[in-house]
């Protein structure tokens, strides 16, 4: 993000005044953003960490205040469910940006994979069609996106 200097969602978080915190957090929940206040399974490596938090970070900058309130009937559900869309795609390119992306395809040639593309960037090797629109997000098939 320009106005930050950086993609990385921790300092990100920091400078925006969110508290982080790795709590543990029951099954479906990943992360969970309230006020400011975000908070990441304590159980998940790093990737996924880096991976919830710049979700959340989506939250807050597309979505801020509402999450909670969209319960209910059938069009708040398609809202949240657009909402999750949207701060996953934020997720992808802020963790992997295109000129970044660009860059590192082209310089790995044939040696590219998903795993590698993974590693370099330290996003869940799952997520990596996602970033790359090949296929479907794993997280949005799950919510049933």
């Amino acid at each position: 993000m320009c106005q930050f200097g950086t993609n990385d969602p921790e300092i990100i978080a920091y400078r925006e005044g969110l508290e982080v915190k790795k709590v543990p957090l029951p099954d479906p929940w990943w992360d969970l953003l309230l006020d400011d206040c975000v908070a990441i399974r304590d159980d998940i490596t790093l990737p996924f960490v880096r991976w919830c938090l710049a979700h959340c970070l989506g939250h807050h900058f597309m979505h801020h205040g509402n999450q909670l309130k969209l319960k209910g009937s059938r069009e708040l559900i398609q809202k949240r469910l657009m909402q999750e869309a949207e701060a996953e795609a934020f997720a992808a390119s802020l963790l992997v940006p295109d000129a970044e992306l660009d860059e590192f395809i082209k310089d790995e040639g044939e040696h590219l994979t998903y795993w590698t593309i993974a590693q370099h960037f330290v996003i869940p090797d799952n997520m990596v069609p996602f970033r790359l629109s090949i296929e479907e997000n794993p997280y949005l098939q799950y919510i049933g996106w």
